[in-house]
C-alpha cells in the first residue's frame, strides 16, 4: 500500500505502527517474521535504539527511481522520523527487491563512525545470501549484525591470501569455532533435557510449526512469544520521535 506522495513526488509505504517493520515485497515467512520481530523488540528493550525494516517491491512502486536506492532510504528515514532528536541513533535497513538493491541508513548521532561495520554487515552477511535467493537469512543475519554492532562488537573482514582464498589461519579458526560450537550444543541440549527444555515443536497463530528448544537469541528463544510478539515500542510507536538520517550506512547490490 502506497502512502501519501510528497511535493516531488516521491510516496512512501504506510508507516508501520507499534512495530517497525514493513514487509512490502513479502520476503519473510511466518517464523523468519516472529524471529525478526523478537529480535527488534529486543534491542529497543535493552538499548532504546529503533531498528526499523524495510522492503519494497521496487523502487519505481514509489516513483523513487531517480533517487536511487540510497536517496530513497535517505528520504524514507526522514519521513518516518526515525529515532528521537535527543538519541538520534536509529537504523534503518532497506530492501528494494525489484532493483536488487539493499542500504543500511544511519541516524545523525552515529556520524560515520560505523560506515565501514555497515559495509562488512552489508557485503559478508546480507548480499551472500540475497544471492542465493535466501531473503529471509540474509534479513535475519543484517538484523542480527546491526544489533552486535549497536552493542559494540566489531565485525571484522574474512582474512584471505594472495590468490583470494582464505589463509590456513583463518581456515584453522573456522574449523576450531565450529568444533567449539558443536561442543557447546551438546552440552546445551544435555543441560535442555535434563530440565525439561526440549519441546516438541508448536503451531504459531499463522500455523506455522516453530521450534522451542533453548538455543540462543539468533536461534527461537522459548521466552519469545509465539505468533505475535508484544513489543515494548508503545501503541504510538515509540521508534519514531524526530529523528533523521545522518548520511551514514551502507549500500549493496545482488
Amino acid at each position: 500500500m502506497v502512502g501519501f506522495p510528497l511535493v516531488s513526488g516521491v510516496s512512501f509505504p504506510t508507516k508501520p505502527g507499534e512495530m517497525p517493520l514493513y514487509d512490502g515485497a513479502s520476503l519473510l515467512d511466518a517464523a523468519s517474521r516472529t524471529e525478526m520481530e523478537w529480535l527488534i523488540s529486543s534491542l529497543w528493550d535493552q538499548e532504546k535504539v529503533p531498528l526499523v525494516v524495510v522492503t519494497i517491491p521496487s523502487l519505481s512502486t514509489y516513483e523513487a527511481i531517480h533517487l536511487g536506492v540510497d536517496g530513497y532510504a535517505t528520504e524514507l528515514f526522514n519521513h518516518w522520523e526515525i529515532g528521537s532528536t535527543a538519541f538520534n541513533r536509529g537504523i534503518l535497513l532497506l530492501v528494494s527487491k525489484g532493483d536488487r538493491r539493499a542500504r543500511i541508513e544511519l541516524g545523525a548521532d552515529w556520524g560515520s563512525d560505523h560506515d565501514t561495520q555497515s559495509a562488512l554487515i552489508m557485503d559478508s552477511t546480507i548480499i551472500p545470501r540475497f544471492k542465493e535467493g535466501d531473503y529471509g537469512g540474509g534479513l535475519l543475519g543484517g538484523v542480527r549484525g546491526l544489533i552486535g554492532m549497536v552493542k559494540g562488537e566489531r565485525l571484522t573482514a574474512p582474512e584471505k591470501i594472495a590468490g583470494g582464498s582464505l589463509s590456513p589461519r583463518f581456515l584453522l579458526l573456522i574449523f576450531g569455532g565450529f568444533f567449539l560450537v558443536v561442543i557447546g550444543l551438546v552440552i546445551v541440549a544435555s543441560r535442555a533435557r535434563r530440565f525439561n527444555r526440549i519441546d516438541p515443536p508448536k503451531k504459531n497463530e499463522e500455523g506455522v510449526y516453530v521450534p522451542t528448544m533453548w538455543y540462543h537469541n539468533w536461534y527461537q528463544d522459548p521466552d519469545a512469544p509465539q505468533g505475535k510478539n508484544d513489543s515494548g515500542f508503545g501503541s504510538s510507536g515509540g521508534w519514531s520521535g524526530g529523528g533523521s538520517s545522518g548520511g551514514g550506512g551502507a549500500t549493496g547490490g545482488w
